[in-house]
């Protein structure tokens, strides 16, 4: 389970959860919150990182898993800033909000 919803509705995130994550693997990746949007390189849909799952092995897997066999090195930030922190531009036809359970080409 993600987390839990507050008193106002809002989804509370696991933050023991994200922690763990952070631990098991090391991330250079100064911006990363609970509930940063990911996208993944395999199956190309996005999800918070809160939602990636962990394999039998304790491997972090995407958030689509088992339908998706991407892992964490899959895993790129959704925001411009964070793609260009990588040397990279996002791709221009995408939406500026992701939204779960849609696919995102990296190619339009």
């Amino acid at each position: 389970m993600v987390g839990n919803i507050g008193e106002e509705g809002e989804k509370v995130f696991d933050l023991a959860r994200f922690a763990d994550y952070l631990q098991r693997y090391p991330f250079e990746w100064p911006g990363l919150q609970a509930h940063t949007w990911v996208w993944c390189l395999h199956c190309a849909r996005c999800f918070r990182f809160i939602e990636a799952k962990l394999d039998d092995e304790g491997l972090l897997m995407c958030g689509y898993a088992p339908d998706c066999d991407g892992s964490a090195l899959d895993f790129w930030g959704w925001s411009p800033e964070e793609w260009a922190e990588k040397g990279q531009e996002r791709p221009a036809h995408w939406p500026v909000q992701a939204e779960r359970g849609v696919t995102y080409p990296l190619y339009a």
